[in-house]
């Protein structure tokens, strides 16, 4: 009775409130971003980087 009221509750307790949502151009600006700070692009590409997130 109630089980999965309360895995939705249990659900949205773990979201991190911190997090925002942000766009896709958004998220490939920042993903270069991070790549290029780390000197990964000799190594990474964008898909790569993309699918280990």
């Amino acid at each position: 009775m109630g089980g999965e009221a309360e895995e939705r509750k249990e659900v949205q307790e773990v979201g991190n409130p911190e997090m925002v949502d942000v766009g896709l151009k958004e998220l490939k600006c920042r993903l270069e971003e991070f790549a290029s700070a780390r000197d990964w692009d000799q190594f990474h590409s964008p898909r790569n980087l993309l699918l280990a997130m």
